[in-house]
């Protein structure tokens, strides 16, 4: 299992996601912590080094440091926006 961090704070990270949004946002973070490689996919280009894992239209972006066993969320977006961060 891995600890969850967020890299902004998690309460700005809350307040610019939909209401509609904040459950499966919930419900992905939880996926992440028990298994945070099949849950997700990395990343190729300018964002190599970070992963993504998609719920619904959205895409929540992190890090992960496997040794630490730590996922470190660095934003979240619709997916038309995310990758452009």
């Amino acid at each position: 299992m891995y600890s969850v961090e967020y890299q902004t704070s998690k309460a700005k990270l809350l307040d610019s996601l939909p209401q509609n949004f904040r459950e499966p946002f919930f419900q992905t973070v939880e996926k992440l912590r028990i298994d945070a490689l099949t849950s997700s996919k990395a990343l190729k280009g300018r964002l190599k080094g970070y992963r993504s894992a998609r719920y619904g239209s959205r895409r929540i972006i992190f890090r992960l440091d496997q040794k630490l066993q730590i996922v470190i969320i660095c934003w979240e977006n619709t997916r038309g926006k995310v990758y452009k961060s």
